[in-house]
């Protein structure tokens, strides 16, 4: 039986390798058949944190929405800190939250580490706020207009991981009926 996170992507396509944690993620443009600049930079986080990943228990706890940061190359989506300090930007506390459940519970917890308006990972990629050009009345600079290719670059290098990361706890546990908790 296997269970996957509300929008997330399918399994892996065969043959493609999987890129190193922490590496760049490149795009190929597909109007221009070249490579396009990686999105994730080496000073940049990893789209997801794993806590806990040995828990035995039989949750797995996620956090859509428990990270704040933006990628280098996206220049705070032309936002001041204090607009992503806000719920705008991410649940507040809900990175502890998991952290402090994970060890109580004896669970892995797998936490996104950017902000929702870069990419929503609780939402369906066809999702108009998927990449919001507004939240809360706050227009988002850095998502106006944004092509095809800039899309495809944030699916490839922080949605499509964290959803394949949490898919693969799911399949692993699969014999043990996991429950999927959602912190927000």
């Amino acid at each position: 039986r296997r269970r996957r996170a509300a929008g997330a992507p399918g399994p892996r396509a065969a043959g493609r390798p999987r890129r190193a944690r922490g590496a760049p993620v490149r795009t190929l443009s597909p109007s221009h058949g070249r490579a396009a600049a990686p999105l994730l930079g080496p000073s940049d986080p990893p789209p997801f944190r794993v806590h806990r990943p040995h828990g035995t228990s039989r949750f797995v706890l996620v956090g859509d929405h428990a990270g704040q940061a933006v990628p280098s190359a996206l220049s705070s989506l032309g936002l001041p800190q204090s607009e992503l300090d806000r719920h705008i930007g991410w649940d507040i506390g809900v990175a502890g939250l998991a952290e402090a459940l994970a060890t109580r519970l004896d669970a892995i917890a797998i936490a996104q580490t950017y902000s929702r308006l870069v990419i929503d990972c609780n939402r369906p990629l066809a999702a108009p706020d998927a990449i919001p050009s507004e939240s809360d009345g706050t227009p988002i600079p850095g998502n106006q207009g944004i092509s095809e290719d800039d899309r495809r670059a944030r699916v490839d290098a922080i949605f499509a991981p964290y959803h394949q990361r949490i898919a693969q706890e799911l399949d692993r546990r699969d014999h043990a009926d996991p429950i999927l908790i959602s912190l927000h």
